[in-house]
């Protein structure tokens, strides 16, 4: 297992994500109305969220069951299952997002372009593996291959701006449907052997996942269905805002999974970890962050995105609150929680906080709008970070 390869190449691989939106982001504000970019953002808030419901946890688990079978064939059956449980998945939600970006734009070309592009993004990035080659500490490849891609989307994309084509489903299909050649092209690499699935052990697959995945889809409810719901209800022009702030706390968030994700294959096969020390640590750069967005945010902002978008500013000091709260519940999610199978915990407290989030949301959402969403993932991502700490703490001597 090399997690320092898995540390480099999924920061690598991260930081190409985070320049592509970065690069992205000024050239659409800049050349698209604020409209246009607020459908685009919602589109592409659909694909994430198509993703998420793909990949199911699998990301998770996969390491998991992998790392403990010793069995070749048994490994490969596992990948296979995996593999297909959640292409099954990116059918299902694929059509069912399809089905609500035609009900908001009751546009056929809208539609048609969606559907294409995000079924055959979805699968392409299915065919990445990226949870198989971070079990086995080989992302090198995978690496490479994204960010050939993101340089020929970023490509596609300034062409298209340059021949005054700045359709924005166009310019989203450019920024999803690379996945799938390269996707094919990892697969090819790959050479596994086939193995005949039935359909039977991906529906039991499925059911075994369905409570991690409720812990990790549940919160959804409160922050990103809410997000593309609310496209529904303020301006484009707002939404636009809402959105680059939201887009700027998850390239920073993004830092705080890669880190813990890289190292959870290591925190699988060890059975005493320091959680104190990465707690500290991820607490520290998080805290930077909110010093920095508070002191200079608007000039940073200003600079890059426009005068257009300075509210986003204000956004993101309240934002920063959830933040430092994440570096510190997911810190002992993935070095304790999951590496000790606390899967029943982590479910439950997921539902008990999820409900009381969702029932906040519901009382203030009519009033507040954008403010009622970012309150309310304040308040679940602080209860997260407090009861997993009292948990770690009273626990952490507990032997498996």
């Amino acid at each position: 297992m090399n997690i320092k390869g898995n540390i480099i190449y999924m920061y690598i691989a991260y930081l190409f994500n985070m320049l592509f939106p970065l690069i992205i982001v000024p050239l659409l504000t800049n050349n698209l109305s604020l409209e246009d970019y607020g459908k685009y953002s919602l589109v592409y808030t659909c694909f994430s969220f198509a993703i998420i419901l793909s990949d199911f946890s699998f990301n998770i688990t996969g390491i998991r069951y992998y790392l403990r079978e010793k069995n070749d064939y048994n490994k490969n059956f596992i990948y296979q299952k995996i593999q297909s449980s959640k292409k099954i998945i990116s059918y299902i939600s694929t059509t069912i997002l399809t089905l609500y970006i035609h009900y908001i734009y009751n546009d056929v070309y809208t539609s048609v372009i969606f559907f294409i592009s995000t079924l055959f993004g979805l699968h392409g990035y299915i065919n990445f593996s990226s949870w198989y080659f971070q079990a086995i500490g080989q992302l090198r490849n995978n690496t490479i291959y994204l960010i050939i891609m993101k340089f020929i989307s970023l490509i596609i994309i300034v062409t298209l701006i340059k021949l005054n084509n700045n359709n924005w489903i166009n310019i989203y299909a450019c920024s999803t449907i690379l996945y799938y050649p390269f996707g094919i092209i990892i697969q090819r690499k790959l050479k596994k052997i086939k193995i005949k699935i039935k359909i039977k052990f991906v529906f039991n697959l499925i059911k075994s996942n369905s409570g991690l995945f409720l812990a990790d889809f549940l919160p959804n409810l409160y922050n990103l269905i809410p997000i593309i719901i609310l496209g529904m209800y303020i301006d484009a022009s707002d939404y636009a805002i809402f959105s680059l702030s939201n887009r700027i706390a998850l390239i920073i968030c993004g830092f705080i999974y890669v880190f813990l994700k890289a190292i959870y294959p290591y925190f699988c096969t060890k059975d005493t970890i320091n959680t104190n020390r990465f707690i500290l640590l991820l607490v520290f750069i998080t805290l930077s962050g909110y010093l920095i967005n508070y002191i200079f945010g608007k000039n940073i902002i200003t600079f890059i995105f426009g005068n257009d978008y300075i509210y986003a500013q204000e956004y993101l000091n309240y934002i920063f609150i959830g933040i430092v709260s994440i570096s510190i519940s997911e810190t002992i999610l993935y070095s304790y929680l999951l590496p000790k199978n606390k899967d029943n915990f982590i479910t439950k407290t997921s539902l008990i906080i999820v409900i009381l989030s969702v029932v906040i949301l519901l009382l203030t959402f009519h009033a507040y709008k954008q403010w009622a969403v970012i309150y309310t993932i304040i308040f679940a991502r602080v209860l997260y970070s407090l009861i997993y700490l009292s948990y770690y703490s009273f626990y952490k001597n507990e032997k498996n």
